[in-house]
């Protein structure tokens, strides 16, 4: 059963309140993270199916990316948002192999899917 925020007072009595859960917060903030990448990265498919058709969106699109990005840097800093543009546009752009993660370490993680993804940038954290 669901319940809404604003139905809590008629339904647990006057002055009850809710916490949410740590695991809630994650998943959420992991779903964010998974339609993030997504929409990136349809965004870039796009873009690069555009112009291979001869049309030229550069002065265009331009302002847009700026927004995506520094929203994104916002959100995760810039280490983590330069792999995530790397993710998104650079990795597909390169000879269509999978490329490893090198962190500052020298330490080489496999980043193969989005999920992969999360974990490595949750780890540099």
């Amino acid at each position: 059963m669901e319940i809404h925020i604003d139905n809590l007072q008629k339904v647990a009595g006057e002055g009850s309140s809710a916490t949410e859960t740590q695991k809630s917060i994650d998943n959420r903030e992991k779903q964010f993270f998974l339609d993030l990448i997504e929409m990136i990265s349809y965004i870039d498919d796009q873009s690069l199916e555009v112009a291979s058709l001869g049309v030229d969106l550069v002065r265009f699109e331009e302002p847009y990316y700026k927004i995506i990005e520094n929203l994104t840097i916002k959100q995760y800093g810039i280490k983590s948002a330069s792999v995530i543009f790397w993710w998104c546009s650079d990795r597909k752009m390169i000879d269509a192999k999978i490329y490893n993660l090198i962190d500052i370490d020298g330490k080489s993680t496999r980043v193969s899917s989005v999920n992969q993804l999360y974990k490595f940038l949750k780890q540099l954290k």
